[in-house]
């Protein structure tokens, strides 16, 4: 049996199965040229059997390249008769996860929680349902199904815009199923001709970014999509179309979130247009279903930061409850998972745009701390954070990594303060803000975020706080399952 090599090595073995120079390598790969990190794969490439001293491809690198290289290069001939749209569970109008499942992100609580909350603390719609962490929209979805007004907030622009999509339940399906075929049709005559990935946003991103989601024959069928359905599809259905046409590419694509986002090149994923097909037919379901009666409930997406107030003017006294789950302070950097979206939909065109965003992201990972970050007062007079903050250090002090985790820690507090001074000017007295956070380790050291988060809000001038267990999870951090909770913090 042939042994899969790391991905990188084995893009090199396509390049030069490709009749590439050894020369030209790095810089099909985006890198610079005589970068050190592909000399070291090539040499590797060597040791391992698979090119000889002359950068020839062994017999052993064709076998590796012959179980893969069809699936990533060469188009599929498709049958557009494969792709028709029909309607499932029409009798009772029953839909499975509508409308969440237009676009699956990674969230801590189900639309069902939603709706036990609301119910408990007695939702008035003179006032709004409020996420200013909306993510994928599950919380104003859930709300919208049972009739609730509200108002999403994040600063992630592919989140405003996935959140915008599936919150707007006013298309015709006939319409809809028209535009669908139009581009089905198109896609199996013309994807495999031209180069749409020089003409669309998603050839801006960086080679070596884009070769670690997709195939090379997914991005030029990606990009044909993309090129088609912003030019040729009616308007009003275009960005509806782009969504789905998100959601199906990150599908197709060759990542995995367990929690941080890690690329699998060998594994066997769907083509395109199946994943297409489906997503377009969970959409043409869920706009037949009996939800659709909430079509005209209030939903408004803003792409605004919580730590701005100016963001919250149109609110502040106007949010009876808040549901939300905000960044922890985990490392994990979310533009990371969202970064193929980015570039697809056009938000970025350069890693500059990336940082652009990151710099205005609530501080729950390293990679988002920059020079100019100095804690709050507030941080820096808390004793029990200071103190988690220096047995960090210790852990870290004097080694070549780590060394930012205990400003990170500072750094997070500081700005969830500033969100929830935020937050308290949005509610209305007697209002009620639920925040499923999770406690975490950082180098074996506990950080009790629900605890800390109620410690601050009570300093905030919120009366009645209370923590309750959300779940509990594993931490590699830690021997034992450590908590995720909801704290619950009333005006």
């Amino acid at each position: 049996m042939v042994k899969k090599v790391p991905y990188l090595q084995y893009e090199i073995l396509e390049f030069i199965h490709d009749g590439n120079k050894v020369t030209s390598i790095a810089e099909l790969c985006g890198y610079p040229a005589n970068s050190k990190i592909i000399t070291s794969a090539i040499n590797s490439l060597i040791t391992k059997g698979l090119l000889d001293e002359k950068h020839k491809l062994t017999e052993t690198a064709l076998k590796l390249l012959n179980g893969h290289y069809r699936d990533r290069h060469i188009h599929k001939i498709y049958d557009k008769s494969n792709y028709a749209l029909t309607i499932k569970n029409t009798l009772f109008n029953i839909v499975n996860n509508p409308y969440h499942r237009w676009y699956e992100y990674l969230e801590d609580f189900p639309g069902d929680f939603v709706k036990k909350y609301s119910e408990k603390y007695k939702v008035d719609n003179k006032y709004y349902l409020f996420d200013p962490f909306i993510g994928s929209g599950t919380t104003l979805i859930s709300g919208k199904m049972l009739g609730l007004k509200g108002v999403g907030f994040d600063i992630n622009p592919v989140m405003t815009f996935i959140s915008k999509q599936k919150l707007d339940w006013s298309y015709d399906i006939a319409v809809f199923e028209k535009e669908y075929l139009k581009i089905i049709d198109w896609f199996v005559k013309n994807n495999a001709n031209g180069n749409y990935l020089t003409k669309t946003p998603l050839g801006k991103m960086p080679k070596k970014e884009i070769n670690q989601w997709l195939s090379p024959v997914k991005q030029k069928e990606i990009a044909a999509l993309y090129w088609y359905i912003k030019n040729k599809v009616n308007p009003k259905y275009s960005d509806l179309f782009l969504l789905i046409l998100a959601s199906s590419s990150i599908k197709s694509s060759y990542v995995a979130f367990c929690p941080g986002t890690t690329f699998y090149p060998f594994r066997q994923k769907p083509d395109i247009i199946s994943e297409f097909c489906n997503l377009a037919r969970y959409v043409y379901e869920d706009l037949s279903s009996e939800y659709q009666k909430n079509k005209a409930v209030e939903s408004e997406v803003h792409l605004a930061s919580s730590l701005n107030i100016e963001d919250f003017k149109k609110i502040i006294n106007k949010v009876d409850l808040i549901i939300t789950s905000p960044p922890y302070p985990n490392d994990l950097e979310y533009t990371r998972q969202t970064r193929l979206e980015m570039y697809l939909l056009g938000f970025t065109e350069k890693m500059d745009d990336v940082q652009k965003i990151k710099r205005t992201m609530v501080k729950g990972s390293t990679k988002l701390i920059y020079n100019s970050d100095k804690p709050t007062s507030e941080i820096l007079n808390n004793k029990r954070i200071q103190k988690i903050a220096k047995e960090i250090y210790k852990k870290t002090g004097g080694k070549n990594w780590g060394f930012d985790y205990p400003l990170m820690v500072q750094m997070y507090f500081s700005d969830m303060y500033k969100c929830l001074q935020n937050y308290y000017l949005t509610l209305v007295k007697g209002g009620t803000a639920i925040l499923v956070v999770g406690d975490q380790t950082i180098q074996g050291v506990l950080v009790p975020v629900a605890e800390i988060l109620e410690d601050i809000s009570k300093e905030i001038g919120f009366k009645k706080t209370f923590i309750e267990l959300h779940r509990k999870r594993r931490s590699t951090g830690h021997e034992v399952p450590i908590p995720e909770e909801n704290l619950i913090i009333t005006k």
